[in-house]
């Protein structure tokens, strides 16, 4: 390394900040047949933090040549709305990029795209005029040669002969797609440079035009999808950041039958403060009404809008030396990727993966432990390939047993929940967040997760804990042992002095919230105490 060398500040497909996991774990989310979309998801964090890295490698998961044929097949879409400020409506931006990135690289590909696309548009019978009309212009212009290689040449004639037929060529030609970009010339004409706040700018025919480009990109009953990957909102004029908020869930996202998912890297604490900004007369009025749902509002706004939010705390406390200097580990691999390298530690045979996986489903687990241990069983005294190899299908297993249909999984739920009185909005997302945290511990090498109920269902009270309760979690973050203190408390038969402490900790916090936090601590808390978790083995998503 050269002592004069400086690194530039850009995001990176190398992951230097451990992240790996979390990209795996939102990959298989995304990929999972039982994940509806359209689907938002916010990936938090402060300025620096990392999301733009971890963006792009969530982009370069997703569409990996190595992927299985039995996965979606995503097509991802980069957009940034700070362009659009001032100018033409963000939701005509995203429009237009979602137009231009899902053609295709080839020319042969992107004529194909246009001329499917149009032919959606403009239906079957008009199509097949401008086919038609196309033939008859090739005609013309057959005949027009025709005439002057045999030497029957009238000047006159001829000449209006090649108009026609070029005209004909032309408007048919560009009627269909073949050349020119119809679809991007109708949708600057849709969507007037208005501000926001008198008219999002979406008519009937820009909806009908929009859903003829997602049935062109994303068939029915095909598994393919698009990701739009939005960074940099954060920087955004405050009514930018409400505009594009508005354009993915009232344009994009409104519809059932879009294969979209959104993900957006942003400060969730800037976003809030524009969202406030924006709702700022409907806050006011609802003071009077409700004083703690109007201090809420930007925060139900958002939850409204992302089915599942990720925390990035940007603190890279196990990758130092490969943030600060590329390194990579001693016995590791280099995997060429986009902009870069990136770095992992183990290398895999795919074959003995697979042979790996048949071994441990033969033995029929029904849940996590029962594939772990058949794991641990099957591999006894062999070589450090085999072990990293079981070790990697496991992880694979495991994924699919703590799938939805998981017992264990729903239980360790419900007994989170059942102290909690929450909206069915604030319980599917605490579901997919769970899910997500299961994932990224799965995917994590070194995770000393047992999968066992109690552990699963102490996973699910820190995942409530960190959603529901951020008041209480700041405290506990800042000062860990007290932790362990509450539920000390919590084992108590009385929940008096539970809710007492909490209320010490929490001035201000009305009593019902400071029961429910004692509530979700009391949960199966012999059996199941946070403080026993190998919290450090893994990333946290909340």
């Amino acid at each position: 390394m050269s002592l004069g060398m400086m690194a530039p500040d850009r995001p990176t497909a190398i992951d230097r900040l451990g992240q790996e996991p979390l990209v795996v774990g939102l990959g298989r989310l995304l990929d999972d047949p039982c994940t509806a979309l359209p689907l938002t998801i916010g990936i938090g964090g402060r300025w620096g933090a990392g999301k733009s890295s971890l963006m792009l490698q969530l982009a370069e998961y997703l569409t990996s040549p190595a992927r299985s044929s039995e996965s979606r097949r995503w097509f991802p879409v980069r957009f940034e709305a700070w362009r659009y400020q001032g100018r033409e409506t963000v939701w005509v931006g995203l429009a237009r990029a979602i137009y231009e990135q899902c053609q295709g690289h080839r020319l042969r590909e992107r004529v194909w795209f246009r001329v499917r696309l149009e032919v959606r548009r403009r239906g079957f019978v008009r199509s097949a005029a401008a086919v038609f009309v196309l033939l008859i212009g090739f005609g013309l212009a057959v005949s027009v040669a025709g005439k002057q290689f045999a030497g029957d040449r009238d000047l006159i004639v001829d000449a209006g002969f090649a108009a026609a037929a070029l005209s004909a060529l032309t408007a048919a030609i560009s009627y269909l797609g073949i050349v020119g970009q119809p679809f991007s010339r109708a949708l600057h004409r849709s969507g007037p440079a208005k501000a926001f706040e008198d008219f999002l700018g979406v008519t009937h025919q820009a909806e009908r035009d929009l859903n003829c480009l997602f049935r062109t990109i994303t068939p029915a009953g095909q598994r393919q999808a698009i990701v739009v990957l939005l960074d940099d909102l954060d920087r955004c004029l405050p009514s930018t950041i409400t505009e594009t908020l508005a354009t993915i869930t009232e344009v994009f996202a409104k519809h059932d039958d879009r294969a979209v998912a959104f993900v957006l890297g942003v400060d969730l604490d800037i976003v809030a403060s524009a969202v406030s900004n924006s709702l700022r007369d409907i806050s006011t009025e609802l003071a009077t009404l409700d004083p703690r749902r109007s201090a809420q509002l930007s925060e139900q706004y958002l939850e409204k809008i992302f089915q599942l939010s990720v925390t990035v705390s940007g603190r890279p406390q196990f990758n130092l030396d490969r943030l600060l200097f590329g390194l990579q580990d001693a016995d590791g691999m280099v995997l060429r990727g986009v902009g870069g390298t990136a770095t992992t530690s183990t290398t895999y045979d795919v074959d003995l993966v697979s042979s790996w996986a048949a071994r441990i489903i033969a033995a029929e687990p029904s849940n996590p432990v029962e594939a772990t241990l058949s794991g641990l069983f099957a591999t006894g005294h062999v070589s450090e390939q085999d072990r990293n190899a079981m070790q990697r299908a496991l992880r694979g297993v495991r994924a699919a047993l703590l799938s939805v249909n998981s017992s264990d999984v729903r239980e360790a739920e419900l007994r989170a929940l059942r102290p909690l009185s929450l909206t069915p909005r604030a319980i599917k997302r605490f579901d997919n967040a769970f899910r997500l945290q299961l994932q990224v511990a799965n995917s994590s090498p070194n995770s000393q997760l047992g999968y066992s109920l109690p552990e699963l269902t102490a996973l699910a009270k820190w995942v409530a804990a960190r959603m529901f309760f951020p008041r209480l979690v700041r405290v506990l973050d800042r000062e860990p042992g007290i932790l362990g203190e509450l539920e000390d408390l919590a084992t108590e038969q009385e929940n008096f002095n539970l809710v007492t402490r909490l209320q010490e900790l929490l001035p201000g916090t009305p009593p019902e919230v400071a029961a429910e936090a004692a509530g979700l601590l009391r949960s199966h808390t012999l059996e199941s105490r946070i403080t026993r978790l190998p919290l450090d083995s893994f990333l946290s998503t909340t």
